[in-house]
């Protein structure tokens, strides 16, 4: 009995062991495989909402390029209205005889070939309300508006205000963009480019690999596509269901990141990616994770926590890369404009009253010459060269970032100077920016008259937010280049208000 009960203790023993066994077995798999997911979940929101952040950047970017374009354009048609006997000439008139006739249309000829050399246009020439047209018409777009060309172009006019419109041909044929422009009551202005122009617009030096770049009117018709397959068809109903009437979006759900931004003429930016290959990029991390939740099972807790270390550090520099990515300018590796507003503004609700502030708003005068002589890779190279330029030559801990095409602007702060030391100490600056860029930058002076303004905002702080220093530097910029440009000038706070 004594043998029989002290194994029938072993027996009971051995099974509490085992159970022991079990709920510390049970333990490690629930706790590893809730780690697991906890970190995959968190790489996951991490990699989307940094993603979104680029994606954003980038839709914003191609916002102001489209808008940059469009308006080149439209500058370059409104030279037809430097002088009366351009636009006022109507071809219908009968008082007006043959030979005066002959004489307006010679001088409209010129100047349409004066004008349209400027730029790469496929059609640039007026047409008449009795379709009689003058000027670059080519063949195909006659042919594709053979019938009352003149009341088809004038029904494409949809901004009241500027009598004018963009659009592209109703006839499935996406070749080619139309800007048209009334001239008088029996005229308007006809200038087309190639859709294929837009591809340099539309091209950005840094984006996800499968990001979609399309350009859609009202109808949700692609005017144009990164997939050159999509143009003339409409957008799929899964993204506009999601876009809806919104102008501006940013929105992820489990198929598509979405970002929209609306040009100024209303057509829409629609940037998407598949969600699916934004997060494939953690599909192997995804893999590995699993062999460490088996491999832990066995080795317990100490190789447990040595694998989750190796798991977190290509997560953390995933996440860090995305980061970086969607705060710097990917051109310049500047902040760019979101990121610099973001990091002056917390300093500034962080800074203690009496500190003395400076900011600075720098424009490229003339840029425009640069891109047209050179082309966008040449004007690419000056932006560069001009924030090298600015990282040498402006004090340790200065916050400078780009802020749109050829501007730039930065920040730094001074808790312990005066108000007058620091406007000395920026005046000491913005001078020595201005003599030291006329000699770096002297071919591009003399080439393109190239040279930079700028305004600058120094002030005692008093609890002022971003938006209110930006306006103050930017009202100085606005005097530099109303006065002449290649100058620097400080907001005047009274002489503000007086005015």
């Amino acid at each position: 009995m004594e043998l029989n009960s002290k194994r029938a203790e072993e027996q009971k023993l051995k099974k509490n062991h085992i159970n022991v066994l079990l709920v510390f077995v049970t333990m490690v798999i629930l706790v590893t495989i809730i780690l697991a997911f906890m970190i995959l979940e968190r790489s996951s929101y991490a990699i989307r909402k940094n993603a979104m952040e680029l994606i954003a950047a980038n839709s914003s970017q191609l916002q102001i390029n489209i808008d940059t374009y469009f308006s080149k354009v439209e500058q370059i048609s409104a030279l037809m209205f430097s002088d009366e006997a351009y636009y006022k000439y109507d071809e219908t008139d009968p008082s007006i005889d043959e030979y005066t006739k002959l004489q307006f249309e010679n001088g409209i000829s010129d100047r349409i070939v004066d004008i349209g050399i400027m730029e790469n246009f496929s059609d640039f020439g007026v047409i008449y309300s009795d379709d009689y047209a003058k000027g670059w018409i080519s063949n195909n777009t006659k042919l594709m508006f053979s019938e009352n060309m003149y009341d088809t172009f004038v029904s494409q006019i949809t901004n009241e205000k500027t009598s004018s419109g963009w659009f592209f041909a109703d006839s499935d044929d996406y070749d080619r963009l139309y800007y048209v422009k009334k001239l008088n009551d029996n005229a308007v202005l006809v200038a087309s480019i190639y859709s294929r122009e837009l591809a340099n617009v539309f091209n950005l030096s840094e984006q996800f690999d499968g990001m979609k770049i399309r350009l859609v009117d009202d109808s949700y018709r692609i005017l144009y596509s990164s997939d050159k397959e999509e143009s003339g068809s409409y957008l799929p109903g899964a993204i506009s269901s999601v876009i809806g009437d919104s102008r501006q979006l940013s929105v992820s759900d489990e198929e598509y990141l979405i970002n929209v931004d609306t040009c100024e003429n209303g057509w829409r930016v629609v940037c998407t990616v598949s969600t699916a290959d934004i997060l494939s990029d953690i599909s192997e991390l995804r893999n590995y994770t699993t062999f460490i939740t088996a491999f832990l099972i066995v080795a317990v807790i100490v190789v447990g926590v040595l694998s989750f270390g190796r798991l977190t550090r290509p997560i953390d520099k995933l996440v860090s890369d995305l980061e970086t990515k969607a705060a710097t300018d990917g051109l310049t590796g500047l902040y760019n404009k979101k990121a610099f507003e973001e990091i002056v503004t917390r300093d500034l609700m962080t800074l203690q009253k009496g500190s003395s502030i400076s900011f600075t708003i720098i424009d490229m005068d003339h840029f425009k010459n640069v891109n047209d002589t050179e082309g966008h890779a040449y004007g690419d190279r000056v932006i560069v060269k001009t924030a090298e330029f600015l990282k040498r030559n402006l004090p340790k801990n200065t916050c400078i970032g780009r802020i749109g095409g050829d501007e730039f602007a930065f920040y730094f702060k001074d808790k312990s100077k005066t108000l007058e030391v620091m406007e000395k100490d920026t005046e000491s600056i913005l001078g020595g920016i201005k003599e030291q860029f006329a000699t770096e930058f002297k071919d591009e002076h003399e080439k393109y008259n190239a040279s930079i303004s700028m305004g600058s905002y120094v002030k005692s702080f008093e609890g002022e937010g971003f938006d209110t220093i930006f306006y103050g530097a930017d009202k100085a910029l606005y005097i530099s280049k109303q006065t002449g440009r290649d100058r620097y000038t400080f907001y005047q706070e009274k002489k503000d208000s007086e005015e």
